[in-house]
């Protein structure tokens, strides 16, 4: 029987199967075997099997991996083809001794070796695990036209007075044109950005660990020398990154300012010269400074609605950092300059505390687990006197915290409220920083208070590996109350002063503590009663302030006074009126 003969690519026959799923399947993300006229997901449904109207451009690689996760799956193969090519030199290398009789010299460690496949694996196995089910055969091309310029700009027009919002219509998008504002350099003096400057450097430690204060100091004096000078041209891709760390700077300055509102044009003229500089830093592909400049951008649309999406924003750096490997230890065959390794290290962590805060708040999956991350835990300062660092690796502790409380498997709350408290009892080098500075002292309890509601949720189901003395439930029972009561009362006073910083996430705070004094409430004890309906309110006075900045956060009022009317055992018309009204759908 003669074989059968294969059809190429190039045989005259007709294909088969189309180059990419139908549009019934795209839409739905199932998979399409492809089968022409109809596939076999459509026969079976009884639906008709259109083609998807996609251009498909034509490629020679048939890697299966998207466009964003070559980079990071290339330097992968690359540091491995080093490791084995060291490893394969030094086992020569050792039986030429041994025929010579000469001492054998030490072959390199095999655990070395399953340890660094295994990071790579890991990598792969992250990347795949947020890919389509959708085949990629033939649609190679597809992905390409995602440039990571498009991706910026649309998440900058996303609208963040919303800020749980995964959409926006054109209705809802940014009221700032980034084309129609001039350029800002023309009229920003030195003597007017300095105080914005300072209280950037002074506050930027809550977001951004480890940074690097004496390069943007000198970035400052190098752009205001230019400005002095006439010199405006920005081409040159040094200047842009530099420009943009400045520009972003001095606007994050201005909101982190007593009265943010009345900066707020000139702020987002800055932030928006700084998008249009993005296109020249990404032409670098230098990974540190993209992901320096994307954190900037995740920090400015936390502390604004104008500042696009902080949760997509957020997403793409991670994605970025695992392109470009920086979640793993370098080995010992990497390429990467001893110089760069350190503050590439302190980037990922500082990404990691954002990820964990905006998604904590947010309720949120994140955007990197810790089995996929293989890069040591950053060693405590070893400096006593550096209160400001001290300060900085606490918060990463935090992040940790938080972690932990989510993600472990022991789910007993006096567990979690333990290295709560431990984490709470701040280190006495920590003490002279948090003394002089009073955001710094409020921002740990709002922390603290955070852990605490997250704990209530395991502290309400009752249903515990091991049992839990009374005198240990009412112990939780009154901190979480006590520190809930706190930090309201804390935002509450500060209406009356102009706030020193106002995110979205004291939003998601204020309304995670009232419903926790809500559901702490005993309807027949009558103090306490009359008590939280005066907790209640003043979270209401405080949403309600917040939702002038973050529209999105209005919602909040209505859903905190319904739970308050089931919580006190009444239901009435306007209860019945704000369950109708899902919430979900004001961020849908």
């Amino acid at each position: 029987m003669a074989p059968t003969q294969s059809k190429g690519p190039m045989s005259g026959c007709c294909p088969s199967r189309r180059p990419q799923a139908c549009e019934r399947c795209w839409k739905r993300k199932q998979k399409c075997d492809r089968l022409i006229p109809t596939c076999t997901a459509c026969v079976e449904a009884g639906a008709h099997c259109n083609p998807r109207q996609v251009p498909v451009v034509p490629s020679d690689d048939s890697s299966g991996l998207s466009h964003a996760a070559l980079p990071g799956y290339i330097e992968s193969l690359t540091q491995r083809i080093e490791l084995l090519k060291a490893f394969s030199q030094r086992k020569r290398q050792r039986v030429a001794s041994e025929d010579v009789g000469e001492h054998a010299t030490p072959p390199l460690n095999p655990e070395g070796l399953d340890s660094s496949v295994q990071a790579a694996m890991g990598e792969i196995g992250f990347l795949s695990r947020s890919a389509m089910a959708e085949p990629r055969e033939g649609a190679s091309g597809f992905p390409r036209q995602l440039a990571m310029s498009e991706m910026l700009q649309a998440m900058l027009s996303l609208s963040g007075q919303s800020p749980s919002k995964s959409n926006g219509a054109a209705t809802e998008t940014s009221e700032w044109d980034l084309v129609a504002v001039a350029e800002p350099r023309q009229t920003l003096r030195e003597d007017f950005a300095a105080p914005f400057l300072q209280r950037f450097l002074r506050n930027i430690g809550m977001y951004y660990q480890r940074f690097d204060r004496t390069a943007l100091e000198a970035q400052y004096a190098a752009f205001f020398d230019d400005t002095s000078s006439g010199s405006l041209e920005t081409s040159d891709a040094s200047k842009a990154h530099r420009d943009f760390c400045v520009y972003l700077a001095i606007a994050i300055g201005m909101l982190l300012s007593p009265r943010p509102s009345r900066l707020e044009v000139l702020s987002q003229s800055l932030h928006s010269a700084a998008s249009k500089l993005l296109p020249r830093i990404l032409q670098t592909g230098n990974g540190a400074n993209l992901i320096h400049c994307l954190m900037l951008l995740v920090v400015y649309s936390i502390l604004s609605p104008n500042g696009g999406s902080a949760w997509h924003l957020l997403g793409l750096a991670m994605k970025r950092c695992v392109a470009f490997g920086m979640h793993k230890e370098q080995d010992a065959a990497s390429t990467l300059p001893k110089g760069e390794s350190s503050p590439r290290q302190h980037l990922f962590w500082t990404l990691y505390c954002l990820d964990r805060t905006i998604c904590t708040v947010m309720d949120r999956p994140f955007a990197i687990q810790d089995e996929d991350i293989n890069l040591p835990f950053p060693e405590q300062p070893a400096d006593d006197t550096d209160a400001q660092a001290a300060f900085e690796f606490h918060l990463l502790l935090y992040a940790k915290l938080a972690t932990s409380i989510r993600h472990n498997d022991e789910r007993c709350p006096l567990f979690h409220y333990r290295n709560v408290c431990f984490w709470r009892d701040v280190p006495r080098e920590v003490r002279p920083f948090l003394d002089s500075n009073e955001t710094a002292r409020n921002y740990i309890e709002q922390l603290s208070c955070r852990a605490l509601t997250q704990i209530l949720a395991l502290y309400m189901v009752h249903d515990y590996a091991s049992p839990i003395s009374e005198s240990h439930l009412l112990e939780i029972e009154q901190d979480i109350r006590g520190s809930c009561e706190r930090m309201i009362e804390q935002m509450y006073r500060s209406l009356d002063r102009p706030p020193s910083v106002v995110a979205f996430t004291d939003g998601y705070d204020i309304f995670a503590a009232g419903v926790a004094i809500i559901c702490m409430n005993s309807p027949t004890n009558t103090e306490h009663v009359l008590v939280d309906a005066t907790v209640v309110n003043k979270c209401v006075a405080v949403l309600t302030a917040l939702g002038e900045r973050f529209p999105g956060i209005k919602v909040f009022r209505r859903v905190l006074l319904a739970v308050s009317d089931v919580g006190s055992g009444r239901q009435t018309e306007d209860l019945s009126v704000s369950t109708a009204h899902d919430p979900r759908a004001e961020f849908s």
